[in-house]
């Protein structure tokens, strides 16, 4: 497995590193015996991408991406990007 880079003190990663992370998102990945095929790599990678892009880039905690439907993404008013909702945690 190859080494995206210095994840740092706490396990964080550090603004160098996230270009080579999704540089490497859209890599054929091992499927049983063999590699998965250049499309469903790139359909994986595509999706890979955002998921790693809101919880950097967005400053997003896992919960609240994990528990995102595609209901809650939609195009920028202005046209440039994407608007995300964010549903806040139930209390308990």
């Amino acid at each position: 497995m190859q080494e995206i880079g210095d994840a740092g003190r706490h396990g964080r990663s550090t603004w160098p590193t996230w270009p080579r992370l999704f540089a490497t998102c859209s890599r054929p990945r091992r499927r049983g015996r063999g590699l998965e095929s250049d499309q469903l790599a790139n359909e994986r990678g595509r999706l890979d991408a955002v998921i790693a892009g809101l919880l950097f880039m967005a400053g997003m905690r896992r919960s609240e991406v994990s528990a995102l439907r595609w209901a809650d993404v939609a195009d920028a008013a202005e046209g440039d990007g994407m608007r995300v909702t964010v549903r806040a945690p139930q209390s308990r």
